[in-house]
């Protein structure tokens, strides 16, 4: 049987490996490097990993891993719209592709170029993927990458594969958002899926802004820049540390997204998902916690570290906010998950209910579960039985959809699900909207 490749293009990071593995073989962050000049010239000083040209497009010129280097004359592209949750750089994600299966997983012809002709793929769909996004993804691994056989599956169904479930109610949290997809015996149950756009980036921006009205602002550490000295008075060293050193500047995308990566540092480190609903000025005497930035200077944060993650379950704050367009509709956690539940027929809720199934990086934080399933317990009379939770360890819930990708692919009944290419090639595209739902 031909091992399957397993992509998952996610607004964090993109997964990609080859099933039968318990982790991915090549997690790339969710942007891709693209030149930043008007000119479109290739930035010089790339030495490791060098810039990629898709299959066919030689002047189009992309960094697949752009933030394991630095470069001046380079911006960051995200792979993922993080509002709507859906691929908008498709050139970008297919140039990941190329570069995991030729540089990373050996899958190249003599000549360099990509070869999938033996390779079928299993791809992770965003929640809210439509059926013309499917048939361009067809058509791509069909025409240009020659794969034997495709198949598409939304990540809530493949998140309750990985922890042994066909029936349940995955609730993804991630950096791009919250999505909360029911499963009925492996079926997505589309009524009820339900997403929301405040996820761990928002969380990151919430810290950034919690942490200048600290008075101690968080700079980017890009790679291949030396760290500025620790500093009481660190203005003019990590201002220079910001700016790259030497007077050299970086785009914008790549100053935002390392600021982003150290606040999401720190909260990882520092914030906590309180007990019950948290209000900051009732409990303005939390303990102040400190956190070593990278550039020497510390942060120092007390009922901030509650009330970041306060957001996940009450995103009013958001909606008051210079953002107000991009989450009026947002609700927090809780409502959504009970929302999600109600919205499917009353016969399916009790299963939905009692095999509740976390996954994403988001769902490690201190507290969440907990916290959630207080909030649900609350509702059992609405909900009609009391809800169960379950989730795997922090690693595994991390690649959740991947890792139940994996496992699907590794069936030896896998072959005969998959969306042939004589198939493709027969019928067209559409019929592939009967072999996945």
């Amino acid at each position: 049987m031909m091992d399957a490749l397993v992509i998952d293009f996610g607004c964090g990071s993109t997964k990609i490996g080859l099933c039968g593995s318990d982790t991915p073989s090549c997690m790339f962050p969710g942007v891709v490097g693209v030149p930043s000049g008007s000119s479109g010239a290739v930035p010089s000083g790339v030495e490791d990993g060098g810039w990629w040209s898709r299959k066919g497009k030689k002047s189009e010129r992309y960094l697949p891993c752009p933030t394991e280097v630095g470069g001046s004359g380079m911006m960051y592209r995200p792979l993922i719209d993080p509002l709507e949750g859906l691929l908008k750089d498709w050139n970008g994600a297919l140039c990941q592709l190329e570069w995991a299966a030729g540089q990373r997983l050996g899958l190249k012809q003599n000549n360099g170029e990509v070869d999938l002709t033996g390779t079928p793929v299993l791809l992770v769909e965003q929640a809210y993927a439509s059926k013309a996004d499917r048939e361009k993804w067809a058509q791509l691994l069909f025409e240009e990458y020659n794969v034997p056989g495709v198949f598409m599956s939304r990540a809530g169904v493949l998140a309750l594969y990985a922890n042994a479930r066909v029936t349940g109610v995955a609730v993804d949290l991630g950096a791009g958002g919250m999505t909360v997809t029911p499963v009925q015996e492996g079926y997505p149950l589309m009524g009820g899926l339900r997403r929301s756009p405040v996820g761990g980036k928002v969380l990151d921006r919430a810290l950034v802004a919690a942490s200048l009205a600290r008075s101690c602002p968080l700079h980017p550490r890009i790679p291949g820049v030396k760290v500025a000295p620790t500093s009481t008075s660190s203005s003019s060293s990590s201002a220079a540390w910001a700016h790259g050193g030497g007077g050299s500047t970086f785009h914008p995308s790549l100053k935002q997204y390392h600021t982003l990566e150290v606040a999401r540092d720190a909260r990882e480190s520092l914030c906590r998902v309180y007990e019950s609903t948290f209000d900051a000025d009732a409990h303005a005497h939390v303990p102040i916690v400190s956190y070593d930035l990278p550039d020497g200077t510390k942060l120092s944060l007390g009922p901030e570290r509650y009330a970041v993650t306060e957001l996940l379950f009450n995103p009013t704050p958001l909606q008051s906010g210079a953002e107000e367009e991009d989450f009026g509709g947002a609700v927090g956690l809780t409502d959504m998950l009970q929302d999600a539940i109600l919205a499917c027929e009353p016969e399916t809720r009790r299963d939905l209910n009692t095999n509740v199934t976390l996954t994403g990086g988001l769902t490690s934080t201190e507290g969440l579960s907990e916290r959630l399933l207080k909030e649900l317990l609350v509702r059992t009379d609405t909900l009609g039985s009391r809800p169960k939770m379950a989730a795997a360890s922090s690693s595994e819930r991390a690649v959740g959809p991947w890792l139940g990708g994996s496992i699907l692919a590794s069936l030896g009944t896998f072959p005969d699900i998959w969306f042939s290419k004589a198939e493709y090639q027969e019928f067209g595209a559409k019929m592939l909207h009967r072999k996945v739902l």
